[in-house]
C-alpha cells in the first residue's frame, strides 16, 4: 500500500521535469515574437526564402510527429480520466462505513482515508501534468509559425521538438501507467 509521502514523491518525480516549463516557453516565445515584428521586413523576407528552400521535408515531418503526440497526450489524459472515475467509483464504495465515528479508526477506514488523499493527489497532479503537455504542443506550434516567419533561424523549432521527445516523451507515454500504480 502507498503512504501519501511516497506517493508525493514519485508525483514529484512525474511532475517537476515539467513544472513550469510551458510558461517559460511561451514567454520565450513571446519575446521573439516581439523582436520580429521589430526587425524589416526585408529580413524577414530573407529568412522566410531560406528557410522554405532548406526544410521542406522537416517541417511535414515535424507537424507529423507533433499531431502524433498532441493526439497521444489527449488519449493519455483521457485513460487517466477513466481510471480516477473508476477510482473514485471504488472509493465511494467504502466511504459509507467511514462516515460511523466508531468505524472510523478502524484500519479500513484508515486505509480508506490514505487512499482518499492520495487520489486527491493523484487528481490535481495529473490534471496539471496533461494540461501542460497539451500546452507545449501548442507552444511548439507557435515556434514552428515563428519560424516559418523567419523570425528564428531555421530548425529551430525542430530543435525545441526534439528536446520534447527525448526527455519528456518517454513520461507521456507512461504516464497513465505511472500515475495509476498510486491509485493501487
Amino acid at each position: 500500500m502507498n503512504t501519501v509521502q511516497n506517493a508525493q514523491e514519485k508525483i514529484k518525480l512525474i511532475i517537476e521535469p515539467v513544472r513550469g516549463l510551458n510558461e517559460e516557453l511561451r514567454t520565450g516565445l513571446g519575446k521573439i515574437e516581439q523582436t520580429c515584428a521589430i526587425i524589416s521586413k526585408n529580413k524577414l523576407n530573407e529568412s522566410k526564402q531560406l528557410i522554405a528552400n532548406t526544410s521542406g521535408s522537416k517541417f511535414a515531418q515535424f507537424r507529423s510527429e507533433l499531431n502524433v503526440a498532441k493526439q497521444l497526450a489527449y488519449e493519455q489524459n483521457l485513460q487517466m480520466q477513466k481510471k480516477m472515475e473508476s477510482t473514485r467509483m471504488r472509493l465511494s464504495s467504502s466511504a459509507y462505513n467511514c462516515e460511523d465515528p466508531k468505524a472510523a479508526v478502524t484500519p479500513v477506514c484508515r486505509d480508506y482515508k490514505v487512499n482518499n488523499e492520495i487520489f486527491g493527489r493523484v487528481a490535481e497532479s495529473s490534471a496539471y501534468y496533461y494540461a501542460e503537455a497539451i500546452g507545449r504542443m501548442a507552444s511548439y506550434e507557435k515556434a514552428y509559425e515563428l519560424e516559418s516567419n523567419g523570425c528564428t533561424r531555421a530548425g529551430f523549432s525542430t530543435r525545441l521538438w526534439s528536446a520534447e521527445q527525448e526527455h519528456l516523451m518517454p513520461t507521456l507515454k507512461n504516464s497513465v501507467q505511472l500515475f495509476g500504480e498510486l491509485l493501487n
